[in-house]
């Protein structure tokens, strides 16, 4: 693998919130379009038989996105919690072997509400990803993730802050950030994985 120099966008994040200061709102949606592409590319994966098979990164997060060294592309890495991304829950069984598996391979900051709690009767997709995007959206905007920030403030645990969609935009940074930004990011953040929009509808809304 070649070396990045500038590192991964947590480093740009880490960076911005020493300096007291803010990612551009075109810079940060210019990034995240193209890691919305990576994802986009998992999601629409297909076998030499041409058989639709979607995958799930299933730990998108800052820190797993490179940079390049001119500062202008996203390598989005570590592929070791990728799994392909529809799987039916038919019994317990299933239930508990994905969620510890979820346990394991993908950060509670940045992990969907259905991962944290996989229920018997459902169908694991790949909608895993947009909500892992939208933690990123929102931690590229404001310094951390949606849900690190709830439990910072006000105390709790990250499963229920997750689970019960514990987040808020700063006041602080109202004026620095568009409504549309995180209108964006309120979509992508609904604990109805069919609610959320799909990778393709996400990047059509940031284009």
């Amino acid at each position: 693998m070649p070396f990045y120099k500038r590192g991964n966008i947590q480093d740009l994040i880490d960076k911005c919130n020493q300096q007291g200061k803010t990612i551009p709102e075109r810079q940060v949606l210019t990034l995240f379009r193209d890691i919305c592409i990576s994802v986009q590319v998992l999601a629409s994966y297909k076998n030499r038989a041409g058989v639709s098979i979607p995958w799930a990164h299933r730990d998108i997060k800052p820190a797993n996105v490179l940079l390049s060294d001119d500062g202008k592309t996203p390598v989005l890495m570590d592929f070791g919690s990728a799994r392909p991304a529809r799987i039916d829950i038919v019994d317990r069984q299933i239930a508990m072997k994905q969620q510890d598996d979820a346990a394991e391979n993908c950060s509670m900051p940045y992990r969907a509400p259905e991962l944290f709690d996989v229920k018997t009767g459902t169908t694991l997709t790949e909608k895993v990803d947009v909500w892992s995007l939208g933690c990123t959206l929102f931690a590229m905007a404001y310094g951390e993730s949606p849900f690190e920030m709830t439990i910072n403030q006000q105390g709790g645990t990250m499963a229920l802050a997750v689970l019960n969609r514990q987040f808020y935009f700063p006041h602080a940074k109202k004026d620095i950030y568009s409504r549309t930004l995180q209108d964006l990011i309120s979509w992508m953040l609904n604990t109805d994985p069919d609610a959320r929009p799909s990778i393709d509808k996400v990047i059509s809304a940031v284009n």
